[in-house]
């Protein structure tokens, strides 16, 4: 992107450090923003905070309005190009005419870039010398991109290579008007004159010679030559040592045509690499063969196969089936099928006898019976493995089972001898793995043991009654909520469950469900109900094993809040930083009555003092939400809260654990600098007695924020 400047671009930053960004905020009266530069452009700024300073380019980026510290060209760190460590604060940051990139003229009149090029947006640059020389830096370059044009009737154009080497080129008479010079469009050396030289390479038909030499080979107008040629080009197919029709070789594109006329057939030679002492010939098949026969060579690399050569051929390269019986050498075998068969193979893979063997239908003693025989579903058993091919398998009875086997259907058959039980099994549970088994008593059930790692049997019984140990004390209101601790009213529970619910004051129907208790342990939690009136409590519980207990209850009334528990400031609308210094709620209209958090203390930390809380929308760095219930409203401090990059939706909430004061107004003071932006920002106060401010709470009032912060009165 392109480096810009623009007039009266200032403002503020509270950025720290050496690295990071700077991110601007709020702006001057009289001056414009960096938005200005425009998005990805660079600048050159300077930022200051009175004492220390910093000069660079920065970069712009609209998105999160900041300004990279891309290269430092100065700062107050001893003049040197290193960036300021700025510590918490407000600094300013405006963009400047840095002093050595600035352009003038010395004493002496003179224009010096240094090492620089002089360029124009439109491609030209014009020089006015008043016949003196135009001249750069030692060892760098005078670059034109256009033309340059040189104005008198007697200027020259200079190539000084020294002081004893200068070549000028000079203007002719200016009667000769508008002469052109066009230079080769390939690298090479321009002849003169008076200064002959090679030709280099040309286009085709550039070069005509009449006569001369070539290479040291003389050559006329319409001589045959010879000579060493790296590349000859033809327009159309080229004929050697020969006409072409009744002999010679001719070269086409993609073709090479060879044709005799010394009555023996057209060949080939290849020599080989030592004083070509030997060779191959490639041939042409004799006219009495009428052959037009087409040579296609293979598609991957080898060697070529010849009638004469000795050598083996690759099984790959005989197609399949392409071998016949009446090509492999006569064994004497019969054809015929073999039964069991004993089987002869030669050295060659070649069956060279076989004959019926006498293993017979049964199966012979070559092969095993069985090999492995692996059981599965039971722990603890080994895999049945045979030792030898005459190795037996052997089915044994258990307890209570019968087998039996048919000869003719080749079929064993297992069957249970037991009587009841669900036909048979095991009717011992101490022969189970894994179970112990002490003091069985009607209605026992198994449970798993995990600490003994074993099952156990326990009897069917009921569940031990709960006990309510604590339910939530003093008025109880609308919405509030309930915490309710239950234990077992004697012993203790294995792996208890509870149920609970409320129930209307005749235990006629539910008003809230298991579902919406919250059971954390032994702790449950639920939203009293949102009428007015009297209700009942009830829980149970089911020990693992047992059958469940009775209810037990506890009976509660509700009654309808005289005032509001959660209170909250939120901030629409705003496009950069807002610093909240400052909140208070009061239970009066016009910022009177009762002040929260004054009233109980002001806050040290998001939860102290109890019974406050206070919550947020999030915080930028340690600009803690509760800091904005702290009394401290320097504006110079770090004692505020600062909504990070959460512009344009924000909120700061306080829990003060009671329902009995209704707020009715409240005061919001906003940093000066700070305020939310340029675009402005509404200030919304509303109460609830929930905290989920999601449709239930209650909304006091409004105030607009116009770009300035300040002390903003709501209610």
């Amino acid at each position: 992107m392109a480096l810009v400047l623009k007039d009266r671009i200032k403002q503020q930053t509270i950025t720290t450090g050496t690295t990071d960004a700077y991110v601007l905020s709020g702006s001057f009266t009289g001056f414009e923003t960096f938005a200005e530069i425009g998005d990805g452009n660079t600048t050159y700024y300077c930022c200051t905070d009175g004492t220390d300073f910093e000069i660079g380019i920065g970069t712009f980026t609209a998105s999160g309005t900041t300004l990279a510290r891309t290269l430092i060209l100065q700062s107050s760190n001893s003049d040197a190009t290193t960036a300021v460590d700025w510590q918490a604060g407000t600094r300013t940051i405006f963009v400047t005419q840095p002093a050595e990139k600035a352009v003038f003229l010395d004493a002496d009149g003179n224009l010096d870039i240094g090492t620089g090029f002089i360029t124009a947006s439109d491609g030209g640059v014009g020089f006015k010398t008043s016949g003196t020389t135009i001249a750069t830096a030692s060892n760098t370059n005078f670059k034109v991109f256009r033309d340059l044009v040189i104005e008198g009737s007697d200027d020259d154009l200079i190539f000084n290579r020294g002081t004893n080497y200068t070549t000028t080129l000079t203007s002719v008479d200016p009667s000769a008007q508008n002469q052109i010079i066009t230079l080769p469009d390939a690298t090479g050396t321009v002849a003169l004159t008076s200064n002959l030289g090679t030709i280099a390479s040309q286009a085709a038909n550039n070069v005509d010679i009449d006569g001369g030499a070539i290479d040291g080979t003389a050559i006329g107008a319409n001589s045959v030559s010879t000579g060493a040629f790296s590349t000859i080009s033809t327009t159309g197919d080229a004929t050697l040592a020969g006409d072409g029709s009744s002999g010679g070789v001719t070269l086409a594109d993609g073709q090479i045509d060879i044709r005799t006329g010394t009555g023996s057939v057209a060949k080939v030679k290849f020599y080989c690499e030592s004083s070509n002492l030997h060779h191959q010939t490639l041939q042409a098949a004799d006219h009495n063969t009428d052959s037009s026969a087409v040579l296609t060579l293979p598609a991957l690399t080898g060697t070529l196969v010849g009638t004469g050569d000795s050598q083996s051929v690759a099984t790959s390269m005989i197609e399949d089936n392409a071998v016949t019986g009446d090509k492999l050498n006569d064994i004497a075998n019969v054809s015929g099928s073999y039964t069991n068969a004993d089987i002869t193979v030669d050295a060659q893979g070649r069956i060279t006898a076989a004959a019926t063997g006498s293993g017979g239908g049964g199966g012979g003693s070559a092969s095993d019976s069985f090999k492995t025989i692996a059981v599965t579903g039971t722990a603890g058993q080994s895999d049945v493995v045979a030792s030898s091919s005459t190795d037996t398998l052997t089915f044994v009875a258990g307890s209570n089972m019968t087998i039996s086997t048919d000869a003719s259907t080749d079929t064993i058959t297992f069957a249970s001898s037991g009587g009841g039980g669900g036909g048979g099994g095991a009717t011992n549970l101490t022969g189970l793995s894994d179970v112990t088994i002490s003091s069985v008593q009607n209605n026992d059930l198994l449970k798993y043991n995990s600490t003994a790692g074993e099952w156990q049997n326990t009897n069917l019984g009921l569940t031990i009654d709960p006990s309510i140990s604590s339910f939530t004390s003093g008025t109880i209101y609308t919405g509030q909520p309930i915490t309710v601790v239950v234990a077992p009213s004697s012993g203790s529970y294995d792996n208890v469950a509870y149920f609970a619910e409320v129930r209307n004051s005749g235990n006629t129907s539910t008003i809230v469900t298991n579902a919406n208790i919250t059971k954390s342990g032994n702790t449950l939690t639920f939203a009293a109900p949102a009428t007015v009136g009297s209700y009942i409590f009830r829980v149970k519980a089911q020990d693992f094993g047992d059958l469940e207990s009775e209810y037990v209850t506890q009976s509660f009334t509700t009654a309808t809040p005289t005032g509001h528990r959660y209170m909250r400031i939120t901030g629409t609308g705003g496009n950069s930083h807002t610093m909240v210094m400052d909140i208070q709620f009061f239970t009066g209209t016009g910022q009177t009555g009762t002040v929260y958090p004054d009233t109980v203390g002001h806050m040290t930390s998001a939860n102290t003092p109890s019974p406050l809380v206070v919550t947020d929308s999030g915080n930028y760095g340690s600009y803690y939400g509760y800091e904005a219930f702290d009394s401290n409203t320097v504006a110079t401090s770090n004692s505020f809260w600062n909504i990070g990059i959460n512009y344009s939706l924000w909120f700061l909430q306080l829990d003060t654990g009671q329902y009995t004061d209704a707020i009715q107004s409240a005061l919001v003071k906003i940093h000066p600098t700070y305020d939310g932006g340029s675009n402005g920002q509404t200030l919304t106060l509303a109460v609830s007695n929930t905290g989920a401010f999601s449709g239930e709470e209650t909304t006091i009032g409004t105030a607009s924020v116009s770009g300035v912060g300040g002390t903003f009165n709501i209610g």
